[in-house]
Parts: C-alpha cells; sequence; structure tokens
C-alpha cells in the first residue's frame, strides 16, 4: 500500500506496531520521528533490529529524524485491568523495554496484522482514539482469521466513533492467489483483511 498526501510529510510523527517494514516508507517520505512499539519482547529486538538496518542502509534521510523502538501494552495505556497475551491467552506485564511516553500523540498511526483476541479487536480503537493528535490519520490492516474477532473489531470502531470526533471507514478486500498452491500456503488470508482507517478532526482555534 502507498500513501499520498498533499501535505508536507516533514516533522511528522509515526506510530507503528510489530516489525513495522513501514519504516522503510516512513523514512523516505520524510517523517521526523519514527516510534515502533509492540509487547513482546521477540517483536521489540526484531524492531531494533529494523531500525539499525535502516541506518545502515542510509534510509534516515533527513538528518533530524529520530527512530525509537518502545513497549506499549493497549490494556495499560488505557487503565485497563486486563493483562492480554499477543495469542490471546492472559498474562502479567513484564518491563521488556523503554515505554512509551503517556503523552505522545501522533500525527500518522500505522498497524498491520494487530487483532488476535477478542480484548485485542475492543481494545485497538480506543488506544488509536488516546494516541492521534488532531487532524492525525490511522490506518490500520488485518487478516480476517476469525469471525468473532472481526465482528467485535468493526463493532468497536462503530462504538468508539460515536464517543470521539473521529472519522472512521473500514473495508474488506479479497486476497488474490496466483494457483490453488500458493491458496494453500496462506490459508491465514484465505478470508480477507479488513482496512480501517481513523481520521481525527482539526482542533478549532
Amino acid at each position: 500500500m502507498k500513501l499520498h498526501s498533499q501535505e508536507d510529510t516533514t516533522n511528522r510523527d509515526g506510530l507503528m506496531s510489530g516489525t513495522s517494514y513501514q519504516t522503510h516508507d516512513a523514512a523516505h517520505l520524510g517523517a521526523s520521528h519514527i516510534v515502533l512499539t509492540d509487547c513482546t519482547e521477540e517483536s521489540l529486538d526484531l524492531a531494533r533490529k529494523n531500525v539499525r538496518l535502516c541506518s545502515e542502509a542510509d534510509l534516515i534521510l533527513n538528518a533530524d529524524m529520530r527512530m525509537s523502538v518502545h513497549h506499549l501494552r493497549w490494556e495499560q495505556d488505557l487503565g485497563v485491568k486486563l493483562y492480554l497475551h499477543v495469542n490471546g491467552g492472559v498474562d502479567a506485564p513484564k518491563d521488556i523495554g523503554e515505554p512509551l511516553d503517556q503523552n505522545a500523540l501522533f500525527d500518522v498511526v500505522l498497524g498491520s496484522d494487530l487483532v488476535y483476541s477478542i480484548g485485542h479487536a475492543g481494545l485497538l480503537p480506543r488506544v488509536i482514539m488516546r494516541r492521534l493528535r488532531p487532524g492525525g490519520t490511522a490506518i490500520i490492516v488485518t487478516a480476517i482469521r476469525n469471525s468473532t474477532h472481526h465482528d467485535e473489531f468493526v463493532t468497536s470502531c462503530r462504538e468508539t466513533r460515536g464517543l470521539c470526533n473521529l472519522k472512521i471507514q473500514w473495508k474488506e478486500v479479497q486476497q488474490e492467489f496466483y494457483s490453488e498452491e500458493d491458496a494453500m500456503e496462506e490459508e491465514d488470508f484465505s478470508r480477507g483483511f479488513l482496512i480501517v482507517t481513523f481520521t481525527s478532526a482539526v482542533e478549532e482555534e
């Protein structure tokens, strides 16, 4: 997916989740600060590796651009007394990296394949609402693996839209496979994807 904006992309802060291969695109678009977040030690280590690779490959084109990696658990960020495991179970939080600043807001939030449980589906729109700066945009793409999780995520998006000044749109798209063999290898994606955009209204002066 390629994003185009008529606005200047410099001096923009971006928040990303997971290993974030979108980091490369954001760097080329001239983001001033790119923040990668996750809640597992393995994913945070991979995110740090991506930051190093970007630097070594001279993908940081703006001398003033910063990249950083932070630990973020959605339930803690929202003050919810529930500890979610990345695979849908429950576990206690651990200190596995520098936490994201409680007051940090972002112009752009990108995430892919983030919904693995009912809990994730319910929390994600609220985290975006909390972290998106006025005038900002979030784009989330997630595979439709489980119809219950999918329905809960859409319901949560509708409920969040009613609580705040966010424009939320979603669309289902199907994966195109070149052969039956490809379809079997990519069984996780056979139900297609849900693309959701969140747009925060600009505050009136």
